[in-house]
C-alpha cells in the first residue's frame, strides 16, 4: 500500500478531517495530493503527522517487514492475555489490514481486531466490516500448520455471528473450532468454547439435551479451574435450558445457586437471573410474580445503561399481556421495544417483535393485515438467515390458512417450512 493511501485510511480510522490532521503542519491541498498519490510526503511531514495518526514513522514508511510481522504476533498474543489495546496498537493493526501478509499474520490481525470491537468497543458494525475484509484474505481450507491461529479466528467469528443473532453461522464457526480445541489441553479454553456452543445449540435445536450437555461440560471445567464468572454463567444457562425442557424445579435450583454467587455490584448478572425467574413463573402462569421479576430486570438494566438489553424483558411482557388480552399494555411495551431494537444488530429480535405486532392484527380479526405482514416477515427471515424463526412462522401461517380452508396457501407454507427445516439440519 502506498504511503498516501496509508495516511488516508488511518485518518479515516481516527475520524479526522484533512484539516484536523494537518492543522499547523501543512496545507490541506498538500495532504490531498499525498493521499491521491500525486506526490511523496517529505520526511518532516511524516514525522509531524505520525503522532496524530497514532503510529510510528516506520509504520507509515513500511520498513522492516520482519519486525512488523513479529510485532503483529506479539500484539495478538498480548491481547489474548491482557484483553487490552491502546490507541497506537489499534492504529497499527488497522493499518496492516490491507497490507500484503502471510495467512498466519492475517489470522492474527483479523482475530485481534474483530474480538476487540465486539468485546471491548461494543462496535459490532466495525467488527462486521473487518470480518468481511478478512474473508478476502483468509482461505476456507484449513492449514494444518496454523491450527491455533485458525481456532482463535473461528471463535471470534462465532462470537460476531452470535452478536448479530445469526445462530446458524455462529454454530458453524464454533463447531469448526471444536474440531481441534482439545489440542490446547487447556481446561479453561475447552470450557469457554463449550459454553459458547451451549448458547448457540439452545437457539437452533428444539431439544435442549445437546445444549445442556455443553453447558454441564463447561460448568464442570470452570469448577475444576475455580473460575467463578464462568461458573455463574453456566448456572444461569443451565437454569434457562432446564426451564425450556419443562423441568422448572431444576431450573429454579440452578438460578437460586447463581443468585447466591452474584455480588451486589454485578447488576448485569442479577438482571439476567431476574429475567429467567420471570420466564419460569410466566411458564407456570403465575403472571403477577413473572411481571415483578421482569420489571426488576428492566430497572437493573436502567441502572447500568444497557437500554438495548431491555428488549428481552419487553418481549416477555408483551407475550404475557397478549395472553391476558391487555392490548393497551401490549402496545406500550411493543412501541418501547421497536424503538430500541436495531434490525441489523439484533435481526432475530426485530423479526420477533414484527411477528408479535402482526399477531395482534390476527387476534383483533384483521386477517388481511396479519397475512400480509407475516409474508413480509418470513421473507425477511430468509434474507437474514433466521431459519428457525422462518420455520416457526411459516408453520403458524400455514395452520392459519388451513383453518380458513385456504388449502393451496396452507400447502405452500407447509412446504416452505419443511424446506428450511432441511436446510437447518444441514448446518
Amino acid at each position: 500500500m502506498e504511503i498516501g493511501e496509508k495516511i488516508r485510511q488511518l485518518r479515516i480510522h481516527k475520524k479526522m478531517t484533512q484539516g484536523q490532521l494537518v492543522e499547523g503542519i501543512s496545507s490541506i491541498t498538500y495532504l490531498s495530493r499525498i493521499e491521491n498519490g500525486n506526490i511523496k510526503p517529505s520526511q518532516a511531514f511524516v514525522q509531524s503527522i505520525s503522532p496524530r495518526l497514532g503510529v510510528e514513522i516506520a509504520d507509515l514508511l513500511g520498513k522492516n517487514e520482519e519486525s512488523i510481522n513479529e510485532r503483529i504476533i506479539n500484539l495478538a498474543k498480548k491481547y489474548r492475555e491482557e484483553k487490552k489495546l491502546n490507541e497506537e496498537e489499534l492504529s497499527f493493526l488497522s493499518l496492516q489490514v490491507n497490507e500484503i501478509h502471510s495467512i498466519e499474520i492475517y489470522l492474527n490481525i483479523f482475530t485481534t481486531l474483530i474480538n476487540y470491537y465486539i468485546k471491548f468497543n461494543e462496535n459490532v458494525d466495525e467488527a462486521w466490516r473487518i470480518y468481511q475484509t478478512s474473508t478476502k484474505f483468509i482461505p476456507n481450507e484449513l492449514d494444518e500448520s496454523l491450527l491455533q491461529e485458525f481456532y482463535f479466528y473461528y471463535v471470534v467469528c462465532g462470537s460476531l455471528f452470535y452478536h448479530r443473532q445469526d445462530f446458524i453461522m455462529a454454530n458453524r464457526c464454533y463447531s469448526s473450532a471444536e474440531q481441534f480445541v482439545e489440542l490446547f489441553r487447556d481446561p479453561f479454553e475447552v470450557a469457554r468454547l463449550s459454553y459458547n456452543l451451549s448458547l448457540v445449540k439452545k437457539e437452533i435445536l428444539e431439544d435442549k439435551t445437546v445444549s445442556i450437555f455443553y453447558a454441564q461440560k463447561a460448568y464442570d471445567l470452570f469448577h475444576k479451574v475455580n473460575y467463578k464468572p464462568g461458573i455463574l454463567d453456566c448456572l444461569i444457562i443451565l437454569g434457562v435450558q432446564h426451564h425450556l425442557q419443562e423441568n422448572d424445579e431444576k431450573a429454579l435450583s440452578y438460578l437460586q445457586q447463581a443468585m447466591s454467587l452474584i455480588s451486589s455490584e454485578d447488576l448485569l448478572s442479577h438482571a439476567y437471573v431476574e429475567y429467567n425467574f420471570g420466564q419460569i413463573y410466566a411458564g407456570k402462569q403465575e403472571d403477577e410474580q413473572a411481571i415483578k421479576h421482569y420489571l426488576t430486570c428492566l430497572k437493573l438494566h436502567d441502572q447500568i445503561s444497557h437500554g438495548n438489553r431491555k428488549i428481552y424483558p419487553y418481549l416477555r411482557l408483551i407475550e404475557l399481556y397478549t395472553r391476558r388480552k391487555d392490548w393497551n399494555q401490549v402496545e406500550i411495551y411493543l412501541q418501547e421495544a421497536l424503538h430500541l431494537v436495531d434490525p441489523d444488530k439484533t435481526s432475530l429480535m426485530h423479526l420477533k417483535f414484527l411477528s408479535i405486532k402482526a399477531n395482534t392484527y390476527r387476534l383483533r380479526d384483521n386477517d388481511t393485515r396479519y397475512e400480509k405482514d407475516m409474508h413480509k416477515i418470513i421473507q425477511l427471515g430468509i434474507e437474514r438467515n433466521q431459519l428457525k424463526l422462518v420455520v416457526d412462522l411459516a408453520r403458524q401461517l400455514a395452520n392459519h390458512y388451513y383453518g380458513k380452508r385456504a388449502y393451496k396457501k396452507a400447502a405452500d407454507y407447509f412446504v416452505l417450512a419443511e424446506t428450511h427445516t432441511k436446510k437447518m439440519s444441514l448446518t
